[in-house]
């Protein structure tokens, strides 16, 4: 026998985790982030925030890939699945408490 409680719990479980790793993040936020950090430079280091400014970008993509982040679309489609998902679950718990009815 399914025990839907428990599935219920490991797809809450999965989208605990899907917002914990859940981040808006896209090439433009990066390039602004460079930039801001690029005009925090002092004025020495004019001649070189071009390179400056493209360093701190690749870095930062770097280490935004090692997070593990997914975008806001992914993480929108994942919540449509479980929303499906739950549904089904609830539908099929429903059908199983008229079944035991009729025992």
């Amino acid at each position: 026998m399914i025990h839907l409680k428990s599935i219920d719990s490991v797809l809450t479980k999965a989208v605990d985790d899907v917002k914990l790793t859940l981040m808006k993040l896209n090439i433009k936020s990066i390039e602004q982030i460079s930039q801001s950090l690029t005009n925090k430079l002092p004025p020495v280091f004019e001649q070189t925030k071009k390179d400056i400014e493209k360093n701190f970008t690749a870095i930062l993509q770097q280490q935004f890939t090692k997070l593990d982040l997914v975008t806001r679309e992914e993480f929108d489609i994942q919540m449509a699945v479980l929303a499906r998902t739950r549904d089904k679950i609830k539908a099929l718990e429903e059908m199983l408490v008229e079944q035991e009815k009729t025992r």
